[in-house]
């Protein structure tokens, strides 16, 4: 049963994720979290082409484990 837990703790902490968010100019963006920078870069890419990082930090879970968030707004989105 570790096993398992482990292999799920490890797919669930590699992914990377996005939702929208009013951003404080009141519009929408996007806030990304993922375990590398990169892989935030790339999916700010694939959901927008062209964006403005509004905001960026690390963010650590009670085991340690740090993620990076950024807070990004679409060129696109008006």
């Amino acid at each position: 049963m570790m096993k398992f837990s482990f292999v799920v703790l490890l797919a669930i902490v590699g992914c990377t994720t996005q939702k929208t968010v009013i951003g404080p100019d009141g519009t929408k963006h996007k806030l990304i979290e993922c375990a590398k920078v990169e892989e935030c870069y790339k999916k700010a890419h694939d959901l927008c082409g062209t964006y403005k990082i509004v905001d960026s930090h690390k963010i650590s879970d009670p085991n340690n484990y740090a993620q990076t968030e950024i807070l990004i707004k679409c060129e696109n989105d008006k």
